[in-house]
C-alpha cells in the first residue's frame, strides 16, 4: 500500500500531495479544482512533469508514478 501523502496549502485555491522516499524518489500533485492534475516527479535521475485528466480516480500515470517510487523503497 501507498503510504499517505503530505498534505500542502499551496494557495487559496490549490492543494498539494507529496509523497517521497528519499531526495532522489519524489512525486508532488497539485489540485486546483480544475478536471486536471498537475504532477512533477524525480524518479532516480529521470524528473517528469505534466497535467492529466481526473475523472474520479488517479489517472494512471500518476498510479504508475506512485508505484515506481515506492517499488525502489521495498527494493533498498
Amino acid at each position: 500500500p501507498v503510504p499517505v501523502p503530505v498534505i500542502v496549502v499551496e494557495s487559496e485555491r490549490e492543494i498539494g500531495l507529496d509523497w517521497h522516499t528519499d531526495s532522489r524518489h519524489v512525486l508532488s500533485l497539485t489540485i486546483d479544482g480544475s478536471t486536471y492534475i498537475g504532477y512533477a516527479a524525480l524518479v532516480g535521475h529521470e524528473s517528469v512533469h505534466g497535467r492529466v485528466p481526473f475523472g474520479g480516480s488517479l489517472p494512471r500515470t500518476i498510479t504508475d508514478l506512485l508505484a515506481r517510487i515506492y517499488r525502489r523503497a521495498t527494493r533498498a
